[in-house]
């Protein structure tokens, strides 16, 4: 994330999301469902809001850019987590890797 501070707004927007995900991807693997998950899920859901807030700096893109995003997160509840192990959705671009 630190090398996305300096960013415009949609690929600071796309960073969040990324993160985001990447930390979804690391509950879905763990026993997600207790409190110790708790400040891990409330920073995702936060990077995904301060996603929207980079998006909305162009309101064009907005409904594709949230349809997408709906569509990436969806997937990764409907996918065994031991599918993408090392990165986030297999259909995210290279610098998702971790």
């Amino acid at each position: 994330m630190a090398d996305s501070l300096a960013l415009d707004a949609g690929a600071a927007a796309d960073a969040c999301l990324q993160s985001a995900e990447r930390l979804a991807v690391e509950l879905l693997r763990g026993p997600s469902t207790t409190r110790d998950s708790a400040l891990d899920l409330l920073a995702a859901d936060a990077l995904v809001t301060y996603a929207f807030e980079a998006a909305a700096e162009s309101p064009a893109d907005l409904a594709p850019r949230a349809a997408e995003a709906m569509r990436r997160i969806a997937s990764l509840g409907a996918s065994p987590s031991s599918s993408f192990p090392d990165r986030c959705h297999p259909t995210f671009p290279p610098h998702c890797v971790s």
